[in-house]
């Protein structure tokens, strides 16, 4: 008997269908499949036949039925410029449609019902080697959605990429000279495991649309770009199983991996479960690694359900190689209803920091245990000037830290840096062993102390308050702190205001004091 269905031609890719003969004997036909593209007036039922009867530079190729094709298919030529126009029909390929050469993809039909699916869960749904632009459309894909490969460009105009592993993918280049370039416009790129992952030699540009994923927002190994002047990055964590990390980007810890953010918001809500006797540290950062500059934007990262965690740290910035700010905001948040073990949340945590650099902008950390605006621990030079910091912490075992330095000279400036705590301790500024902190101008202030120099391991922290030059004109230091403004066993103060409800200062912990006609030392 004739079993009805349909075979591909190898190596044309034309579809046949299997039928029956009329008189139902045990004969077969095989009918060519109905054309489910177009070109002009000519329909074809192959996309082979379809770039075989390309004759000018350019075409457009337009779906006219919803079509699987189970087949490996052509190549588009290079050279030429193909406009694929899904036309509101579902295409279903079984294998990559590659691109060599100049391709549009668009769905024109005003229900925008237009998709190109694939049928494999292993397999890339767009192979790109020459330049791409998606503007409208619904791409799926199990592996990738667009797979860029060498010196290749995407543009994002429109249009939906949705992938259960990566939106776009962008291979490493070999070098400067073939460096991929990616631009998103408009549009939704999403990956379950990352929306965007870039190899080396990418440049990326966001200036608008939506890049989505549940682990992690983008990639950047060295080399590579990423540019943000609109648009999100949205990284939620909504299943049940805990990641180990999730970010909004994770870069390469270089100064050749940057990224810059100067207008648009990296968003991180992490739904982090845990359990009993769970052993590993979890961590949700809005930016971590390469080197960052932030001139405005928003960077906010929240926590929230998380079920018993041993250790959980929240970070807007985790690492950076280096880190510039100028204005923008950072706000970093974990809800304390269901949280039972030890929270961290971090504005900037720099351990691996190289010229930190703060001359602008809001840094703002809430915690139920452990909030700290800057944690910086580099002997690079650090400066914090213009800037806004703030940490709190909301249960009555939590401290709170505006600015920490363990290492190295941080210049402070015409800055106001806040630390307020439930019951604990909360410091506006606390330096650590082998660190120093100049503090010339602005407004420190923490609901025990606004300054805290720390002795571990007998060295010594080290504070100057206010500058001796008189010929240099600025705002005095003013300092506050709920228990005293200045604490700890080594200070130098110039001048600027003092205030402590106990006393302005601990005895014996200013070193040099070096007085100025409008130093004051005053109590509340």
């Amino acid at each position: 008997a004739c079993q009805e269905g349909s075979i591909t031609a190898i190596p044309d890719g034309t579809t046949y269908h299997i039928e029956q003969s009329e008189d139902y004997n045990e004969n077969c036909w095989l009918v060519e499949a109905d054309a489910y593209l177009q070109i002009g007036q000519t329909e074809y039922n192959s996309l082979k036949k379809a770039y075989d009867a390309i004759t000018g530079d350019s075409a457009t190729i337009k779906v006219i039925a919803d079509t699987s094709v189970e087949a490996i298919l052509p190549e588009s030529p290079s050279g030429k410029t193909i406009t694929f126009d899904l036309n509101g029909h579902v295409l279903t390929y079984s294998q990559p449609l590659i691109n060599n050469g100049t391709m549009i993809i668009k769905d024109d039909d005003p229900r925008k019902t237009g998709k190109l699916l694939h049928s494999k869960i292993d397999t890339d749904t767009i192979v790109n080697n020459g330049d791409l632009t998606i503007e409208s459309g619904y791409i799926t894909a199990g592996k990738n959605a667009v797979l860029n490969n060498s010196g290749s460009t995407l543009t994002i105009d429109g249009g939906t990429l949705e992938s259960t592993d990566c939106g776009i993918r962008s291979n490493g280049a070999s070098g400067q000279g073939k460096r991929v370039t990616v631009i998103i416009n408009n549009g939704i790129v999403s990956g379950d495991n990352s929306g965007m992952y870039s190899g080396s030699y990418v440049d990326v540009s966001l200036l608008g649309g939506t890049v989505r994923s549940l682990m992690q927002g983008a990639y950047l190994a060295n080399y590579t770009t990423l540019t943000i002047d609109g648009g999100a990055i949205e990284v939620e964590n909504t299943d049940t199983v805990s990641r180990k990390a999730i970010s909004g980007i994770e870069g390469y810890s270089s100064a050749n991996t940057t990224v810059t953010l100067n207008s648009g918001t990296i968003r991180v809500i992490d739904r982090a479960y845990g359990w009993d006797g769970m052993s590993d540290i979890h961590e949700t950062s809005g930016i971590v690694g390469a080197s960052t500059t932030i001139t405005g934007g928003n960077i906010d990262v929240n926590m929230i359900r998380t079920n018993n965690l041993r250790s959980f740290y929240a970070n807007g910035i985790r690492e950076p190689y280096a880190f510039s700010m100028s204005g923008g905001n950072i706000t970093v948040n974990s809800d304390e209803s269901t949280i039972r073990k030890t929270t961290h949340a971090y504005g900037l945590y720099g351990i691996f920091g190289d010229n930190i650099s703060i001359t602008g902008g809001t840094i703002t950390a809430t915690a139920p245990n452990n909030a700290t605006g800057t944690y910086i621990s580099t002997s690079e030079p650090k400066v914090i000037s213009n800037a806004q910091i703030t940490a709190t912490t909301t249960t009555s075992t939590g401290t709170a830290v505006g600015v920490a330095t363990y290492s190295g000279t941080i210049n402070i400036s015409d800055s106001t840096i806040t630390a307020t705590a439930n019951q604990a301790s909360g410091i506006g500024i606390n330096v650590y062993s082998g660190g120093t902190a100049i503090i010339d101008g602005g407004k420190i202030s923490g609901s025990t102390y606004g300054v805290y120099t720390n002795t571990q391991s007998g060295s010594l922290g080290y504070a100057t308050i206010g500058n001796n030059n008189n010929a240099i004109e600025r705002n005095a230091p003013e300092i506050i702190g709920g228990s005293y403004a200045l604490y700890g066993n080594s200070f130098n103060y110039y001048d600027g205001t003092l205030r402590g409800k106990l006393k302005a200062f601990q005895e014996g912990s200013i070193n040099d004091q070096i007085g100025r006609a409008d130093q004051q030392e005053c109590r509340d």
